[in-house]
């Protein structure tokens, strides 16, 4: 499998509170470089933890300008006025294929009425929408800033409301999406991606649950190192499956967006 077949679809920039990481742009190219990734979908975590989410957005577009093999991934808060705006941005480019919400961080549940707007505008943008469970296990937080996980039924149950709206479930760990199997198989829009799916065989058996074809390759980069992410990918699964999750599950769903 050569570099090209590799799509990271959740790779970031900036700062974290709680744990010190080089994510300078090419310090994080370099890293999923040396994995044989080809093509990474960037966000950044700059203003997480900030009071406008939006503008942070700035990093990813200079770094998608500066590097062919990055796609920059924008985040939304539907609880800010200037989120229309901010996709409009986006939509505005052609290397955006996916946009991010971060519920757990900018202090919102799914069914908040702004937040259906934003989905809506969305799908009929075209985009992928990214939904982000977690982003650090509350278990590491600091004490005073607690984020508990975004409930998975709670974002399957969105998706369901949005068939002709591809969802990714970002940051999922592997026994919510094993349990949620059924959820995500009933309907054909519904994905999660592998980067906290870090249990013994774990993606193993989500894949005996059904989920080999709805699995997106995402390392989580520069909060996880991306060479484990790779290697339980290739030592667990057999070549099909690997090749699959790898890159040709996220090339068919970005490739349906154009």
């Amino acid at each position: 499998m050569n570099s090209i077949d590799l799509i990271d679809v959740c790779a970031w920039t900036g700062d974290w509170n709680t744990l010190s990481v080089d994510g300078d742009v090419d310090a994080v190219r370099e890293s999923l470089h040396a994995c044989g990734v080809g093509q990474i979908h960037l966000s950044s975590l700059r203003t997480v933890w900030g009071h406008n989410l939006h503008l942070g957005n700035i990093d990813v577009y200079e770094a998608a300008d500066r590097f062919d093999d990055v796609s920059p991934v924008p985040l939304l808060d539907p609880t800010l006025a200037t989120w229309a705006d901010e996709l409009a941005r986006a939509t505005q480019r052609d290397d955006v294929s996916i946009v991010r919400l971060l519920p757990a961080y900018s202090g919102y549940t799914l069914d908040d009425q702004r937040v259906s707007a934003c989905a809506e505008a969305v799908q009929a943008a075209g985009l992928i929408l990214s939904i982000q469970m977690r982003i650090e296990d509350e278990r590491r937080n600091h004490p005073k800033a607690r984020v508990p996980d975004v409930p998975f039924d709670k974002i399957t149950a969105f998706a369901h409301q949005y068939p002709d709206l591809p969802v990714v479930i970002g940051g999922a760990p592997w026994r919510s999406v094993l349990s949620g199997a059924g959820a995500i198989l009933a309907s054909d829009h519904i994905y999660a991606e592998t980067s906290q799916m870090d249990g013994v065989d774990s993606i193993a058996l989500i894949i005996a649950a059904g989920l080999g074809e709805r699995l997106l390759f995402a390392t989580h980069t520069p909060l996880f190192m991306p060479l484990a992410g790779v290697a339980r990918i290739l030592l667990d699964l057999s070549a099909e499956h690997a090749t699959a999750i790898l890159g040709g599950n996220a090339s068919r769903l970005l490739n349906r967006q154009v």
